[in-house]
């Protein structure tokens, strides 16, 4: 169904809604995503927006894949499939020059879907998991206190990771990429500090956030390292299985702290807590120019407004 949709005459902000908004850059766009909802929101080339808002109906998992600690996991597959999905849709669309009802992913994507999610998962393991560990093994018997060497794996991991994240920086659209990320933060910022979305304001909020994946993963690799303390001494080929199996378990915890960290997020603590792990974000997202902004306020508009309206069983296409 593809429609016009003209933009609502009070631009929507947080003081409106208790929503939780979570959000990811995309190919040329934003995805943002709410408990029920998710839009996607993507600048073509003629510099038209094309939006795409689904229903996310509520996963019914048992209780006990729900419990604290085990939730964790099972979310993180979840925004995985999702996010790689939104992806692919805006990958789809960013340059072509033809929007149609086909433009959402046939089913048949599902299997690329997975393969990526798969492939993306292995090369995080590798980067970040198994690499430190080769590094690591011949010169831990250098360090004269055990203290030092979880200290120097934290170092090894978190060197790979910036020179990982500096690297693909260069590749322009991976910067691009960087700086959607940008205006993703900004507008979830602006939306949860209760100011109407306009360029004015979104352009003053921070491009820095608490609930950053950025923070995720080096959250997981401090406690990836606490737990591995006591294996460090087994040789590489007993530690590493050890370690690739405290990964879920440890994931499921860095999602708990996510968690409690989001519901006090305007806390002068929490922030001063979080600095230094949030001075990575400054890799991770780039200033975004107005379009950019704009792409993430209608992506987030688009969730507001399914709320809003109690939902629809349909979902929106349309070019603005």
């Amino acid at each position: 169904m593809l429609s016009t949709r003209s933009a609502p005459d009070t631009p929507v902000s947080g003081s409106e809604s208790t929503l939780h908004i979570g959000g990811q850059a995309v190919i040329e766009g934003v995805m943002m995503r709410s408990p029920l909802y998710c839009a996607v929101a993507v600048l073509k080339t003629s510099g038209n927006t094309v939006l795409t808002c689904d229903f996310t109906p509520p996963s019914g998992r048992p209780s006990w894949q729900q419990q604290p600690f085990i939730r964790g996991t099972f979310n993180l597959v979840d925004s995985l499939r999702v996010g790689t999905r939104a992806l692919f849709w805006s990958a789809k669309v960013a340059h072509s020059e033809v929007v149609s009802k086909s433009a959402p992913l046939p089913k048949v994507a599902d299997v690329l879907i997975g393969s990526s999610m798969v492939t993306g998962l292995i090369l995080a393991i590798v980067l970040f998991k198994i690499l430190p560990q080769v590094i690591l093994e011949p010169i831990k018997g250098s360090f004269q206190a055990p203290w030092q060497v979880p200290i120097a794996d934290l170092c090894i991991r978190i060197a790979i990771f910036i020179a990982y994240i500096t690297s693909i920086t260069r590749m322009p659209r991976v910067r691009r990429v960087f700086m959607f990320h940008g205006a993703e933060h900004k507008v979830i910022n602006a939306y949860e500090n209760g100011v109407a979305l306009t360029l004015e304001n979104v352009k003053l909020a921070s491009r820095i956030h608490n609930r950053c994946g950025t923070n995720f993963v080096l959250i997981v690799m401090i406690l990836s390292v606490i737990a591995s303390i006591p294996v460090y001494n087994l040789p590489l080929y007993y530690r590493l299985p050890v370690q690739l199996m405290m990964l879920l378990p440890v994931a499921g915890i860095t999602y708990e702290v996510i968690r409690y960290v989001g519901k006090f997020n305007a806390s002068s603590v929490i922030q001063k807590v979080l600095r230094p792990l949030s001075w990575l974000q400054l890799l991770t997202t780039r200033d975004p120019d107005d379009s950019m902004l704009a792409v993430a306020i209608e992506s987030l508009q688009a969730v507001v407004d399914r709320h809003h309206s109690h939902g629809a069983s349909e979902p929106i296409h349309h070019i603005s």
